[in-house]
């Protein structure tokens, strides 16, 4: 069996944590396209080989996952290895809400408290 290299080993951290994280924010392919600039109909194909370790992104489209993530390209690329991706993705979601909509959410938040969900 061939030992993997870095360059490999950091390609199968990057095909997995984005793949983690796009499924963590509840995105599809070509949801996560979209956000990136990627046509709709080529998103499903070039997502899904970056997650698979096909093809890798380009510098600038990295550094465009990694700040719409709100992660560091180092995570990414498992050069940090001692960082968790976020935990709060309702919290990073809502960094680009306005005012109003951030005290709505609150407001959700509690009366979604005060409801007794009953596992069934």
């Amino acid at each position: 069996m061939r030992e993997m290299t870095k360059t490999q080993d950091r390609n199968d951290f990057f095909g997995k944590r984005l793949k983690s994280l796009r499924e963590s924010f509840s995105l599809s392919q070509t949801d996560l396209g979209k956000e990136l600039g990627i046509p709709p109909q080529y998103a499903p194909n070039v997502i899904s080989s970056w997650e698979n370790q096909r093809r890798e992104p380009n510098f600038n489209t990295l550094v465009a996952i990694a700040t719409f993530f709100g992660v560091s390209t180092d995570y990414l690329l498992g050069l940090d290895r001692n960082s968790d991706p976020p935990d709060d993705v309702l919290l990073l979601r809502s960094q680009n809400l306005s005012t109003m909509e951030r005290q709505l959410l609150i407001k959700i938040i509690d009366a979604l408290k005060d409801i007794d969900f009953k596992e069934g």
